[in-house]
């Protein structure tokens, strides 16, 4: 984000502005990437150095007293050829906030924020309402020979997201700018990552069938790719950010046909490593989970680092997780799978051990009986 004039500094106020990972930079055509199917949030922190409880603000000339600070958030649309001048009003695009439900009908326009001085504030859910347009040009202007005439191909359009710091006057009931901000370009794409193959030149939107999108049966389609459900960077063939809800079973192949080198396992050392797996009461880091996608603030388990010392093969680790502010590199993720069959073992060795014992106290109990029998005789 940069300033825009004449709002672009002030030596007393400052907006740090951060938003979620569903924006991707391409390198290749140097812009940045959204899709429009994709909720978005924006983390704006007023920072200020104020010392003084009464604030004033000139403004056209009309002095106004700050009794409050509010933040504003809408987007504009420009072309290529205007991409670093001055934004104006005319030039906005529709932005939505959405419900938890994400149902149409609760689409309302942001509405600004009351902020504080080293406050931060959250616009939630926010969604573009349009794509941006010629998204298949990639900014470059081309031609295309067709047998009757020369089609020229419209320069990509862009959205930039403009953050405003506004004051309010009580006694006016006005607001005024005291601190704008614009994102860099941004294209807002409204088919799916699979619609956009990459080339060394520019980018083509492809088609179902060369995106590896396939159709089988009536109502199935199929995919060779990696998925991702709010998530820009599966990699799984599904990666979900957020809750999963099924009402039915999941069921995973264990066809004995399909197996083989059967090896037995050591029930007793499946007991010892569940002995070992320290259990904890924990908290998620806000940073770390979208409360708008995954409502398990706190949750029970285990740390993936102990358990990798204990089972190694319930432990795998993926790629990169990226943050609003920070990355984590080589992420540990946990095979629940693994730990339920590590548990059956273990239930199963306690019932041996119990049988055993049952066995144990049987032959005991028979050999005090006998020496019951003859002590009551020789009485």
């Amino acid at each position: 984000f940069m300033g825009i004039p004449p709002h672009c500094s002030s030596s007393t106020f400052d907006l740090k502005i951060t938003c979620g990972n569903n924006f991707q930079f391409d390198e290749e055509s140097d812009t940045w990437i959204h899709y429009k199917n994709n909720l978005f949030k924006l983390q704006v922190k007023l920072k200020s150095q104020i010392t003084s409880s009464v604030l004033r603000v000139l403004d056209d000339k009309i002095k106004y007293n700050i009794d409050s600070f509010l933040v504003n958030v809408y987007a504009i649309k420009v072309g290529e050829s205007s991409v670093n001048t001055t934004p104006k009003e005319e030039e906005r695009t529709d932005i939505y906030q959405t419900s938890a439900a994400r149902q149409k009908k609760d689409n309302q326009i942001p509405q600004p924020l009351p902020v504080t001085p080293n406050q931060t504030v959250v616009f939630k859910r926010l969604k573009f309402q349009h794509a941006t347009a010629n998204n298949s040009a990639t900014g470059k202007r081309k031609r295309q020979k067709t047998s009757a005439q020369t089609l020229v191909i419209p320069r990509q359009q862009y959205f930039r997201l403009v953050i405003q710091l506004l004051a309010y006057d009580k006694k006016l009931d006005k607001t005024t700018v005291i601190l704008a901000k614009v994102s860099e370009p941004l294209v807002v794409r409204g088919q799916n990552p699979g619609r956009y193959a990459k080339s060394s030149k520019e980018e083509k939107p492809v088609s179902l069938d060369s995106a590896n999108w396939k159709k089988v049966g009536m109502n199935s389609i199929t995919t060779s790719h990696n998925v991702g459900i709010h998530n820009n960077m599966p990699q799984e063939a599904l990666a979900v950010n957020g809750n999963v809800y099924i009402s039915g079973a999941v069921y995973c192949p264990s066809d004995v046909r399909l197996k083989k080198n059967f090896v037995p396992v050591r029930t007793d050392e499946m007991l010892q490593n569940i002995k070992k797996i320290k259990l904890y009461d924990y908290e998620w880091r806000e940073e770390f989970s979208d409360p708008d996608l995954c409502n398990e603030r706190f949750s029970r388990g285990v740390i993936a680092q102990e358990l990798q010392e204990v089972i190694p093969g319930a432990v795998k680790t993926v790629g990169t997780l990226s943050t609003d502010n920070q990355q984590l590199s080589e992420v540990l993720t946990v095979n629940d799978k693994a730990l339920l069959i590590e548990n059956i073992g273990a239930t199963q060795e306690l019932d041996k051990n119990l049988d055993n014992f049952n066995n144990v106290f049987r032959l005991w109990r028979k050999r005090n009986q006998v020496f019951f029998s003859i002590f009551i005789g020789i009485l």
